[in-house]
């Protein structure tokens, strides 16, 4: 894996220079959830598009173009901290209640951008998605 600094206000397209990534063997874009990439998805996106590299991120990044997402269920989660409420409201401490990891996921497919790539995505993980970009 290699991480790209970005410095400045340039934007987030000086930081994907296709050549230069592909030299070092770079063979996609993982867009991780972070307040500089949450305000560049857009743009991460179409760079990813434009250069052909295949990319994924969460839910935000396949909603802005990404090729693929897999992340949460929040609908899943938000259900269960009822409980959690509930407890509390019950009256136990906060600090008493064990914690959880997400236990369910989302897979996000954007076929529109697999396209574009050249990419075809195997029938076993179509059939797995949870939504999908036609």
């Amino acid at each position: 894996m290699s991480v790209r600094e970005r410095a400045g206000d340039q934007g987030i397209g000086p930081s994907i220079r296709p050549l230069v990534l592909r030299s070092v063997g770079v063979e996609g874009v993982a867009c991780i959830p972070d307040p500089v990439f949450r305000s560049n998805l857009a743009a991460i996106a179409e760079l990813a598009r434009l250069h052909k590299f295949p990319s994924v991120g969460d839910a935000g990044f396949f909603c802005a173009g990404g090729l693929f997402a897999l992340g949460p269920n929040y609908v899943a989660m938000a259900k269960r901290s009822t409980s959690f409420e509930d407890r509390i409201l019950k009256g136990t401490a906060p600090g008493d209640l064990p914690a959880e990891q997400a236990t369910e996921f989302k897979l996000f497919l954007n076929l529109k951008t697999a396209k574009e790539l050249g990419i075809t995505i195997p029938a076993t993980i179509f059939a797995r998605a949870n939504e999908v970009i036609e």
